[in-house]
């Protein structure tokens, strides 16, 4: 909204927990729930992606769980949700009516398209897959003219400083940050980072943060924290036995127990989805615009399992869809 001396930025309201409060109060979340959640953050982080933006801090407590229907006022506390027993039962489905918001773009970088690898003919035709790709590779691969502009089958050289890996501030939330992220070092004269420290990272390092995130919301276990250790110092197998007993993960005096799983005992999709986004070395993670078309996230795995349609912003993010940076990126 342009007023005459100022602006003003209207926001919606999103007044649900985040993921990482209904994991503290609970533990694991409902399969369901999770897989509403991840579909969400994929998308979100794809879109992002798409407009050559990283977020560089995403987690648990980054991601807002509210009704779609914003029109109605819910009139709930956070200690309402709390008390909401679907939100951890894994019979509970989540549908529609609800999703999961993206927040705190405090460390987020919107990167210039010389950084993203848009340079002349290659502005309309460079794509998150192939951006992405050159990123992970980091062995000098040329970028062909054909590639940018079918016409032209004459190979360009892709140069070391256009690849997508750039000296960037080394920040973020450590247990979910990829590793490539947590190497830091004293930046040099060269680097125009802002912070001490830096780190050689890119885009795909966002995606390791989506599978740390996804792999908590599922298992209850804190990223960083060895599941084994965790579960046995935090579980125990009374407490298994109150759960039959009482449900929902509550013991008899009403108040919540949290539960915890390994990821092995999650859907076998979503695990294989945690370990692709979760691998330590770039050249083989699964990047964020290709997980959409996970089984686990896209859907149809089986005749009882739709194909979901992902929330969609103004510009496509699917793989091959064009890097359109934002405006405001410094040139």
């Amino acid at each position: 909204v342009k007023m005459a001396n100022s602006r003003l930025v209207v926001l919606t309201l999103a007044d649900g927990p985040n993921l990482g409060e209904l994991v503290n109060a609970g533990g694991a979340l409902s399969v369901s729930l999770a897989r509403l959640a991840a579909r969400h953050l994929i998308a979100a982080v794809s879109y992002l992606h798409c407009r050559g933006v990283i977020h560089r801090d995403l987690k648990p407590d980054n991601c807002i769980l509210m009704k779609t229907d914003v029109s109605v006022i819910q009139n709930q506390t956070k200690e309402d949700w709390m008390t909401n027993d679907a939100l951890w039962d894994d019979k509970a489905v989540f549908t529609n009516e609800w999703k999961c918001v993206l927040v705190d773009f405090g460390f987020a970088k919107a990167l210039t398209p010389k950084e993203v690898g848009l340079e002349r003919n290659m502005s309309r035709q460079a794509s998150v897959g192939s951006f992405v790709q050159r990123e992970i590779e980091g062995k000098g691969k040329a970028l062909t003219d054909a590639e940018a502009n079918p016409e032209d089958e004459k190979p360009r050289p892709m140069s070391k400083q256009l690849k997508g890996h750039h000296a960037m501030s080394a920040i973020g939330t450590r247990q979910f940050a990829a590793p490539e992220v947590q190497r830091a070092r004293e930046k040099s004269e060269k680097d125009t980072a802002l912070s001490a420290c830096v780190a050689d990272y890119g885009l795909v390092s966002d995606a390791y943060s989506v599978g740390a995130t996804i792999k908590m919301i599922l298992t209850g276990v804190p990223a960083g924290e060895n599941e084994m250790a965790f579960i046995s110092a935090n579980d125990s197998a009374f407490g298994s036995i109150l759960d039959a007993i009482c449900g929902c993960g509550k013991k008899s005096d009403g108040k919540r127990r949290k539960r915890y799983k390994f990821l092995d005992e999650t859907p076998k999709p979503a695990r294989e989805l945690v370990g692709k986004l979760l691998k330590a070395k770039e050249e083989e993670r699964l990047t964020v615009p290709l997980a959409r078309e996970e089984p686990w996230i896209k859907g149809g795995m089986d005749k009882n399992d739709p194909v979901v349609e992902l929330p969609a912003g103004d510009y496509p993010a699917e793989n091959d869809n064009p890097i359109v940076c934002l405006k405001c990126a410094a040139q």
